[in-house]
């Protein structure tokens, strides 16, 4: 067994010892559920990125598992989403120098002034276009 295969199982067995369903788990990697469905039954194996970060939410599975031999300590997978994408925002941090939100939202403003440069110049286009044409039309007509 590869040692992808070995995380996926690991994955497998502590979902469903901790009664986390197909869907979170999906949600937390961000990918989509029939990937982790594929995954868990052995069809395919997941890249080495996602195989890091399976190792980061079975580490965070681990932790919570701890928490939970306490006799007041109850798991919810919020708690579970919510470590996960404060590990995700510090990577980003790290990686970009700001939150994950923060990058997507720049990501966004900058599609958005792509989109704007682009259709000004698509416009340029036309214009020049069009004043050839009439060019045209004064020499032929």
């Amino acid at each position: 067994m590869t040692p992808r295969q070995d995380a996926i199982k690991i994955l497998t067995k502590r979902r469903k010892a901790l009664s986390l369903s197909v869907s979170t788990i999906s949600r937390l990697l961000r990918i989509p559920e029939n990937t982790l469905r594929r995954w868990e039954s052995g069809e395919s194996n997941p890249s080495i990125y996602y195989q890091n970060e399976i190792k980061k939410l079975l580490s965070v599975i681990e932790e919570l598992q701890k928490e939970m031999k306490g006799p007041r300590i109850i798991l919810s997978p919020k708690k579970v989403i919510d470590n996960l994408r404060e590990d995700r925002d510090a990577h980003f941090r790290k990686r970009f120098g700001s939150s994950g939100l923060e990058m997507e939202a720049r990501l966004k403003r900058e599609a958005i002034e792509d989109s704007v440069a682009l259709k000004r110049e698509l416009i340029q286009a036309v214009d020049e276009v069009r004043e050839l044409k009439a060019k045209l039309e004064e020499k032929n007509g």
